[in-house]
């Protein structure tokens, strides 16, 4: 139990300084982030799960940098899927750990997949997946059913994202919408795509 503490307050401590380098990298970009999320609609007896369309392996860290800060700290920590395969090596396991990756399938020793996703959430945890599963454009890859097994668990709120990225003067410019959290239990993995590709539809008026 110790040792779990002590891994929360290294992931909480290592996405804090990761908010500011991502959050810098927006602003230099000239990209485009807006959010519906304000501290006041985060909860913290409730889990909520940040889903995605998915086109970079920069997403988890710019979608993390697009959040308010206030309302960043009471969703901390986020956990983020990735490749099991980065797990193989030790370094480079505990390196990803330490910023709140887990794997997306078995790997001795460690949680990973769904399984981790529904216990961090009961645990009123924050996690970020990608409903399609990988780097992909819009309509081409069928979402996957997790992320209707975590929007029916009891007292989770889904927290959509969209984001698009678009080639800049100097470095990648990308535009991130967040929605505010809803209640997305008994949609299908498909109408979940649907609402975070519809954004902003429904918002109210956007903040920084």
């Amino acid at each position: 139990h110790l040792l779990v503490c002590i891994m929360r307050l290294i992931v909480r401590i290592n996405q804090t300084w990761l908010w500011f380098a991502f959050r810098l990298y927006l602003l230099l970009s000239g990209s485009d982030y807006k959010t519906y999320l304000i501290k006041k609609d985060i909860v913290k007896s409730r889990g909520y799960f940040l889903a995605s369309n998915h086109q970079s392996k920069l997403d988890p860290f710019v979608i993390g940098g697009a959040l308010p800060f206030l309302a960043r700290i009471k969703l901390s920590p986020v956990w983020f899927i990735a490749y099991r395969e980065l797990f193989t090596y030790g370094i480079a396991s505990f390196f990803l750990r330490s910023f709140g990756a887990f794997p997306t399938k078995p790997i001795k020793g460690l949680s990973y997949g769904l399984e981790f996703s529904e216990t961090a959430l009961r645990n009123q945890d924050t996690v970020c997946i990608f409903p399609e599963g990988k780097r992909t454009v819009r309509g081409a890859t069928e979402p996957r059913h997790g992320v209707s097994v975590l929007a029916n668990i009891d007292n989770v709120r889904l927290i959509p994202v969209n984001i698009e990225w678009q080639n800049g003067a100097l470095v990648k410019k990308v535009s991130i919408i967040i929605g505010k959290p809803l209640n997305a239990a008994g949609k299908t993995p498909q109408k979940i795509m649907d609402i975070i590709y519809k954004l902003p539809e429904g918002g109210k008026k956007a903040v920084q």
